[in-house]
């Protein structure tokens, strides 16, 4: 009879790698990186297209204290090898974007170039959506080679947001990436092919491999004209696909919960 009785099960949380950026700095046009394990290594973020006199203006408020402040026309970027890789990351960060954004500032919150035996080279860029053909104006919008997601929440609106953006490359050629979308916490949208045509095809040079790119836009050998005005805080990148309780604690926390205090009875 004991050994027929149902027994609660453990579920532990697996060691997440992650890189981390606080733009907690108050001056300089230099962004400190820190790591959590292998194979990340922390990498500065340095800012572009700015004169050391405008540095201070960089700087602002954020969500957890300081923040980085994008005027649209300067931009950001880090040395990150494996965010071009063939793996799984999820991208978070709190974000705040002003009322009066004009479409050409959609581009992007954050982008990199993802490498894939099968599309080659091709840009990931998290923004907000400026088609209203392909969703509401204003609300997150993830774009990949083979597709976009879109959510429902408008981020025009001059308050911080929560933002989750989980990516699992696919398996085979007819399904590139698995895009899963986060607001404030909720889930917004997933993956859906692309029209033909569309720019996200887009394939990238080696030079922006290897490289994680704040506030602006990818084209086929360097950055685009299009550069993202706002706010951004806390900006993590994670090894895995985190899961939904995790990107909550995350959000409330601000920090990543440790795997040996992670375990939740079924």
């Amino acid at each position: 009879a004991r050994y027929t009785q149902s027994v609660p099960l453990d579920h532990f949380t697996p060691p997440t790698d992650y890189m981390h950026w606080s733009f907690d700095e108050t001056d300089g046009g230099i962004f400190k990186a820190d790591a959590s394990g292998t194979p990340f290594d922390a990498a500065d973020l340095r800012l572009e297209n700015i004169s050391p006199s405008e540095f201070a203006a960089a700087h602002g408020a954020g969500h957890w204290g300081h923040a980085l402040q994008f005027d649209g026309r300067m931009f950001a970027k880090a040395a990150f090898s494996d965010i071009s890789e063939n793996m799984p990351h999820t991208v978070v960060f709190w974000v705040k974007v002003p009322k009066d954004a004009n479409l050409s500032n959609a581009y992007a919150m954050v982008a990199w170039g993802m490498n894939s035996k099968n599309f080659g080279s091709h840009p990931i860029h998290i923004g907000w959506n400026r088609n209203p053909n392909e969703g509401t104006v204003g609300v997150l919008r993830t774009d990949y080679g083979g597709g976009f997601a879109v959510g429902s929440t408008s981020l025009r609106d001059g308050l911080w947001h929560h933002i989750s953006v989980v990516l699992i490359p696919g398996a085979d050629a007819k399904s590139f990436v698995e895009v899963r979308q986060y607001v404030d916490g909720r889930f917004e949208g997933e993956g859906k092919p692309s029209p033909p045509g569309s720019e996200i095809f887009t394939k990238l040079s080696g030079a922006t491999s290897g490289t994680v790119w704040l506030g602006c836009r990818l084209g086929i050998n360097d950055v685009r004209q299009e550069r993202f005005r706002g706010e951004m805080d806390e900006l993590f990148i994670a090894d895995r696909a985190l899961e939904p309780l995790e990107i909550v604690q995350l959000m409330k926390d601000n920090r990543l919960p440790q795997p040996e205090l992670a375990a939740v009875k079924k």
